[in-house]
């Protein structure tokens, strides 16, 4: 089992550790989600309201990739989990 403490974690080591140890688990701790903190920083200094446009940044695609490429993902706020 390894586990990642950040999506970054996992994109600079997780594709070491499937290489070395293919079967390992691999899990990736989503303790708050960085797209989301990035659209709601946007959203706070640029506009009003909030629209799932919003969500689709950079941090979202490395994030979500990371996501993918685990085994299991820890999500604790129950709005992420949603």
């Amino acid at each position: 089992m390894f586990y990642f403490d950040r999506f970054v974690t996992e994109e600079q080591f997780g594709w070491r550790v499937s290489e070395i140890c293919p079967n390992t688990l691999k899990i990736l701790d989503t303790e708050d989600l960085h797209f989301l903190r990035e659209a709601r920083k946007t959203v706070f200094k640029e506009k009003e309201t909030f629209n799932e446009n919003d969500y689709f940044n950079e941090v979202f695609k490395r994030e979500i990739a990371s996501v993918l490429r685990c085994d299991l993902s820890l999500i604790i706020s129950e709005f992420e989990f949603q």
